[in-house]
């Protein structure tokens, strides 16, 4: 398991990278947007290989987020990962009033094969 979160300033973006502990499957994502978010927070899940680039996880799109309100979301990426290597939650707070917090935890499964 493997949790994220920040609270994001003001029309501020923010970001918080967690080094990948073993070669795995994300199995979960979890995202838990509070009451008050209205959709102004956006959120996306990489995954930043050791040898460079990134890989969108959750949204599976560039330039593509997750914006919520009152609501937790799972997703089952069941995507493949390989250490060392970086996972990074980026927030986006697009409100003019209010700090905001989205908890985001991703669950891990270790695997003994290679991963490409």
């Amino acid at each position: 398991v493997i949790p994220f979160q920040k609270t994001v300033a003001v029309a501020y973006q923010d970001e918080q990278e967690r080094l990948i502990p073993f070669n795995g499957i994300i199995e979960n994502v979890i995202m838990g947007f509070p009451a008050g978010c209205h959709q102004l927070l956006e959120v996306d899940v990489l995954y930043l290989p050791s040898g460079g680039g990134k890989k969108y996880i959750i949204p599976t799109i560039e330039d593509t987020y997750i914006a919520l309100d009152d609501f937790t979301v799972l997703f089952r990426p069941s995507y493949p990962i390989k250490a060392p290597g970086n996972l990074r939650v980026e927030w986006w707070n697009y409100d003019s009033l209010n700090v905001h917090t989205v908890p985001v935890i991703a669950t891990i499964s270790p695997t003994r094969l290679g991963v490409t």
